[in-house]
């Protein structure tokens, strides 16, 4: 019988869960009945090698975010809010370099 492959969970496999999809390196692993469950609610989770991560084994989700142009060097601040609590919303410059590749990444992910 093949194990759940959720981090820490003893439970046996039932079901098969596929991520990796825009990657073009998809993934499969077995998983018990109750984290497919959540999965198929929306909880997040990810796969590295082989383990499925979910809950405290992944970082903080974006909640929120906002921006505000520089009036010194050219690029803007971005004001980042996750999901944890007990962290306080943060600042990031941004450079117009780094934008542009901010901007490819999201691009090639969604067509999700």
């Amino acid at each position: 019988m093949t194990p759940c492959a959720v981090l820490r969970c003893q439970a046996p496999g039932s079901d098969v869960v596929t991520g990796g999809h825009y990657l073009n390196d998809v993934h499969e692993a077995y998983i018990c009945a109750e984290h497919n469950e959540k999965i198929n609610a929306g909880e997040l989770w990810d796969v590295k090698d082989g383990t499925v991560l979910m809950g405290q084994d992944l970082p903080p989700a974006l909640t929120g975010w906002n921006s505000s142009d520089s009036r010194g060097t050219r690029g803007f601040v971005l004001s980042l809010k996750t999901s944890d609590p007990e962290a306080k919303p943060f600042d990031v410059f941004i450079t117009p370099d780094f934008a542009k590749h901010l901007h490819m990444l999201t691009e090639t992910r969604r067509g999700e």
